[in-house]
């Protein structure tokens, strides 16, 4: 008697129940799980082959840009900005110890500062702490900034902040800086980090270039990728009372790789993997192993749900 034969479609399929982690090498990125909030999965729901997990990561910076005034022939100090222009002021003391007169309270140095090379290092997600170079983290921006006037270097209007658009790492900022008093210590009101002789003035005194930090404190953001892609042997035919196997393989684009990963085999993980038919009565399959037994005559949809940990939260789906 001819065998007849049961035409069987594999459909796998992953599915989110809430963001955790995995912890298998292909998400070494990630090595401390993955954070519960401050997390995107594209597309959401159930996916087809592939699914990207975006992750906002922070990080800190305190830098020190510098006011640098520079003293001409004469009496008058300048600072200058590129984009603003030029303010001057005149000399407080003389001699060896000239220097920029502080500037009256209604008058500021205004210039404009790119804050790309401040941004740290590395940057992480929050709870978990992990952490990703900044040269593989994308869309940094700047989520606050604030002046830090505690060490008294310069001082700024009542109330205000460095002023920035939203996307961009161009800040403007407006210091007051400059002397009109030293004490007995040495030590002037607004205390100049740097003090450089650069010539001679016409009168045979030195003219000196000095320079004011200006701390700031910089909150940043930005986003790591992660793309996952799931393959299972395709659509096949079986004959009646026949046995396979079914293998269904992930792999991963990290964060800081151009390429994918090697594929991982989590077709045996009983742990992390349940198999299920949609139609048990025509191919049965085993929930552990994904073993299948073709039945009867029909077709049937077999599903592998899997996750990595308590929490799964990938979604895919190929057919």
């Amino acid at each position: 008697m001819k065998k007849k034969w049961t035409v069987l479609s594999l459909l796998v399929i992953f599915l989110i129940y809430s963001f955790g982690v995995m912890s298998i090498k292909t998400y070494a990125s990630f090595k401390n799980g993955y954070p519960d909030k401050d997390i995107e999965v594209k597309p959401s729901g159930l996916a087809r082959g592939k699914q990207t997990i975006k992750v906002k990561v922070t990080g800190k910076a305190n830098p020190r840009p510098k006011t640098i005034w520079t003293q001409g022939d004469f009496k008058i100090w300048q600072a200058t900005s590129e984009k603003y222009g030029r303010v001057e002021t005149n000399t407080y003391s003389s001699k060896l110890d000239a220097l920029p007169l502080k500037l009256p309270s209604d008058k500021f140095v205004k210039d404009e500062i790119n804050t790309k090379n401040y941004v740290p290092d590395s940057l992480q997600d929050k709870p978990t702490g992990n952490k990703f170079k900044r040269d593989h983290v994308t869309d940094i921006e700047i989520d606050d900034i604030k002046y830090n006037t505690i060490d008294e270097t310069y001082s700024i209007k009542p109330g205000s902040k460095p002023a920035y658009k939203k996307g961009s790492l161009l800040v403007t900022i407006e210091t007051r800086t400059g002397t009109d008093s030293v004490d007995p210590d040495d030590v002037a009101d607004y205390q100049w980090e740097k003090k450089t002789p650069y010539g001679t003035r016409q009168d045979g005194d030195p003219k000196y270039q000095v320079e004011y930090y200006t701390p700031l404190e910089i909150d940043y953001s930005g986003y790591v990728t992660e793309t996952k892609e799931i393959r299972v042997r395709e659509d096949m035919q079986l004959q009646l009372n026949d046995v396979k196997s079914l293998v269904a393989e992930i792999r991963t684009k990290a964060y800081d790789q151009e390429e994918f990963g090697n594929w991982i085999n989590v077709s045996k993980r009983a742990d992390q993997i349940e198999w299920s038919s949609n139609k048990q009565n025509v191919v049965y399959v085993e929930p552990k192993t994904g073993q299948i037994v073709a039945k009867n005559i029909g077709t049937a949809v077999i599903t592998a749900k899997w996750k990595n940990s308590e929490k799964a939260h990938i979604t895919f789906m190929k057919m």
